[in-house]
């Protein structure tokens, strides 16, 4: 069978057409609205990596709290085979809330004893790297939104310094941001508001490198820095439909 060979605009050629769905992740420090952002989606299933369901205190969302890659892959299978919440199209976004956490769940998986060599911290990329590719695989039927704490991590090169990554395995950290449309840093600051004469938050998303951390938009739609909004944001992706 001959190769077909595309350009870089046919996976954006295909989310036009709704053929599938932008994959998005969000990198922040705690407390940056990354959770908030991702059960913005429609009709979301949020996989709780970490047992910070108070983050969803209020929300009417679905949610599941994961214990280990394999509950994880039972999701997908469910959502894939659309079984149980996932049946009748009722879900419309799944959400990994977060990767950060699945560090642990995957050295649980290749060493039982707790103990990690040089070889199981392989299996253990190798594991994260596979369901990553689980989750990713579902944007053909479901938005996909992964959430990820921020870290920093020492440059190998001659200059020196830190710089931001996902807070996951390894060199995964420097790869995994290619698996998405668009990966966000998310911001949290403080302003005073003149008209309540108060201090309040301000959450943002940033989608060019800001603070030493990575941000991409693939898409090309959306500006520089923007709201941490998705009503904001998907009518600019999506043109208000979802």
């Amino acid at each position: 069978m001959a190769l077909e060979y595309k350009d870089s605009k046919a996976l954006l050629e295909l989310f036009e057409k709704g053929e599938v769905y932008l994959t998005e992740m969000v990198v922040g420090r705690i407390g940056t609205g990354k959770t908030h952002y991702a059960m913005k989606h429609p009709s979301p299933m949020i996989i709780c990596t970490d047992s910070n369901v108070i983050a969803l205190k209020g929300a009417q969302v679905d949610y599941i709290e994961v214990k280990s890659l394999d509950d994880i892959s039972a999701v997908v299978a469910d959502a894939i085979n659309q079984r149980g919440p996932f049946a009748n199209g009722k879900i419309k976004t799944v959400v990994l809330d977060g990767l950060s956490e699945c560090t642990d769940l995957a050295k649980q998986k290749v060493a039982k004893d707790g103990k990690m060599s040089l070889q199981t911290w392989g299996y253990a990329s190798d594991a994260i790297r596979m369901m990553m590719k689980e989750i990713i695989s579902l944007r053909t039927m479901y938005h996909i939104v992964v959430t990820a704490k921020a870290t920093l991590d020492k440059r190998e090169d001659e200059g020196g310094g830190y710089y931001g990554v996902p807070d996951t395995i390894g060199k995964f950290q420097h790869l995994v941001g290619g698996m998405f449309n668009i990966v966000f840093y998310a911001t949290q600051k403080t302003e005073f508001d003149a008209t309540t004469k108060k201090f309040k938050p301000k959450y943002e998303l940033h989608t060019t490198e800001f603070e030493m951390f990575s941000a991409v938009d693939r898409t090309g739609k959306l500006d520089v820095v923007e709201p941490n909004d998705y009503d904001v944001i998907s009518k600019k992706l999506y043109g208000g439909s979802t």
